[in-house]
């Protein structure tokens, strides 16, 4: 956490608010319907682009500093929220949610990518029973 960078620290802030956003987004979509109709409306939110998972996602991206962090040049809590918040996302967890729900955020694919990637984590999983790891959480390439 940026500590010393007050502005930094609120941009962190900010960004883990809006991904905390995600799960509540998600399950306000259809709620109460029977199953068949949550797994349609909830692909549409997702992936269509006037869907409303798609757009916090979108305004997420958007936010998001690029270069493979998502604020600023090194790594922050903000980096490792995005990267579990969204593998949650996409690992089953929810009805209706496409795996590929993130393919249309570059940013967000970065920082997901870079973070599974960082030694520390590829340890962590790799000591994890693969059976109990969703394939969310997998390296990407």
């Amino acid at each position: 956490y940026p500590l010393e960078d007050h502005v930094k620290a609120a941009k962190v802030d900010e960004l883990m608010d809006a991904l905390e956003d995600i799960g509540a987004t998600v399950m306000k979509v259809a709620q109460g319907q029977e199953k068949s109709a949550v797994m349609v409306a909830r692909a549409a939110a997702c992936t269509e682009k006037d869907g409303s998972v798609y757009q916090v996602l979108e305004k997420i991206n958007a936010q998001l500093a690029g270069g493979g962090y998502a604020v600023g040049t090194e790594l922050t809590i903000a980096d490792l929220l995005l990267y579990s918040g969204c593998s949650n996302l996409i690992s089953g967890l929810f009805d209706g949610v496409p795996t590929n729900t993130l393919d249309a955020f570059d940013k967000i694919t970065a920082i997901r990518k870079n973070v599974r990637s960082l030694p520390v984590v590829d340890a962590w999983y790799a000591a994890k029973d693969a059976a109990k790891v969703p394939a969310s959480f997998g390296k990407l390439e």
